[in-house]
């Protein structure tokens, strides 16, 4: 899944799983379970709550805390260096474990802090303000969806529709008292299959985001702290989109990478050749045919009936002909042979010696 967190914050194209070698269509109505977010800009009631702390080494700590209870510190040393974006994460699985634990589908809220890009004076670094600094608060949640009108296109899949059902509340339950586990379950009331939970997975895809791994500052300037954190992936653009792109890459994952995928039957379109034969256009070849092949048969009805010869050319009745010179210029031709059976008979007794 931290593969899938990434691609979608640097919207790296992700593959819709389906499974179609010609062109397909869905008919039904197609759920899913997948991940969605929701983003605010909470400025001005962050900066509200703004806390400035001066040190002596020429340092400066302001912070700020959003709606949603996020602490975002934004540590500078004026004409030195100074954040240009931060990020923290709050995790909202619960931590204490009984039967009657409820959990939302939220699972975790962010927080970014980006200094706005129409700074043009390195003096507006040294302290926040609303015309120099944006604030949002974001929160990605389980949730369930219906996809219809779904067809391939070429090589991908297209949705035509796209509408998010949610999940209602979980609670917590032990599955295997042997093993210890406990896990939440989301729609128990609801008319649809439950979504099934490993608490501890949940906790550890929240706990994900509030590392450095994804947490943290990215910084510029002279001689700057370290970066942390997936800043880069916030620095240009529209926050709430990137975090969209980052639910959907999730929701592709969690589609195509488990083993309890349950397919959903579609149809699939395959080109069938249909000739169409205009017999009024053959006739006339089909005529000429026909009377070529009766002609044929006349004609060897013909021969056969009157016992003709066919006719053809002889090396033996050249060699039996001979030319006497005649009168003028001209020879006759002629021979001594009597019938075509005598023609025959000396072809038989006639051979070819080679010396």
């Amino acid at each position: 899944m931290q593969g899938a967190i990434y691609r979608g914050l640097y919207n790296t194209a992700s593959s819709q799983p389906f499974n179609c070698s010609s062109q397909c269509v869905w008919p039904s109505i197609a759920r899913s379970l997948g991940f969605a977010s929701q983003c605010e800009d909470v400025t001005a009631k962050s900066l509200s709550t703004l806390k400035h702390t001066s040190f002596s080494n020429g340092t400066h700590s302001q912070q700020v805390v959003t709606p949603g209870n996020i602490t975002l510190n934004y540590m500078n040393s004026p004409s030195s260096f100074n954040p240009v974006i931060v990020v923290a994460a709050k995790d909202l699985t619960p931590k204490r474990f009984n039967a009657g634990t409820v959990y939302t589908p939220e699972f975790v809220r962010v927080g970014i802090l980006r200094m706005r890009d129409t700074i043009t004076d390195e003096h507006d670094y040294w302290f926040l303000g609303a015309n120099v600094t944006e604030i949002f608060e974001c929160t990605v949640r389980f949730t369930t969806y219906e996809y219809s009108d779904i067809r391939t296109a070429g090589s991908k899949l297209a949705i035509g529709n796209t509408k998010e059902t949610g999940l209602g509340l979980g609670y917590k339950y032990d599955m295997d008292t042997r093993k210890n586990r406990w896990f939440a379950v989301f729609n128990q009331t609801q008319n649809m299959s439950p979504f099934t939970i490993g608490t501890a997975d949940m906790g550890a895809l929240a706990d994900f985001y509030t590392t450095n791994r994804f947490s943290g500052s990215i910084f510029d300037g002279e001689s700057p702290p370290a970066s942390s954190g997936m800043g880069t992936a916030f620095l240009k653009g529209n926050i709430p989109a990137v975090f969209d792109n980052m639910a959907q890459s999730m929701t592709d994952h969690l589609r195509s990478g488990y083993s309890n995928v349950q397919p959903v039957s579609g149809k699939t379109l395959v080109s069938v050749t249909i000739v169409r034969v205009y017999w009024v256009w053959l006739s006339l070849p089909l005529g000429v045919l026909a009377l070529a092949v009766l002609l044929l048969v006349a004609t060897i009805w013909s021969s056969w009936g009157s016992r003709d010869q066919l006719w053809k050319s002889s090396v033996v009745a050249a060699l039996y002909h001979n030319v006497a010179a005649g009168t003028g210029s001209g020879g006759v031709l002629y021979t001594d042979l009597q019938s075509m059976k005598h023609l025959d008979k000396l072809a038989e007794e006639t051979s070819l010696i080679y010396s």
